[in-house]
């Protein structure tokens, strides 16, 4: 029973190390495809902005 739980461990670095640190420490590893489906839906908002946008309406 000397497992770590995630408040014990530091991890140095961005954004996305934490995460994935957090990810391995607590073995939730269902968030991956949570996290890039967000990204990929976060990605068509910000180019349907853009001069792309033409071409991802078509997608749809």
């Amino acid at each position: 029973m000397d497992k770590k739980k995630f408040e014990d461990i530091r991890y140095k670095g961005n954004l996305f190390t934490e995460l994935w640190g957090m990810i391995r420490s607590t073995k939730k590893y269902w968030l991956i495809p949570l996290i890039l489906i967000l990204l990929g839906l976060a990605f068509l908002i910000w180019a349907g902005g853009t001069a792309a946008a033409p071409f991802i309406y078509t997608l749809f």
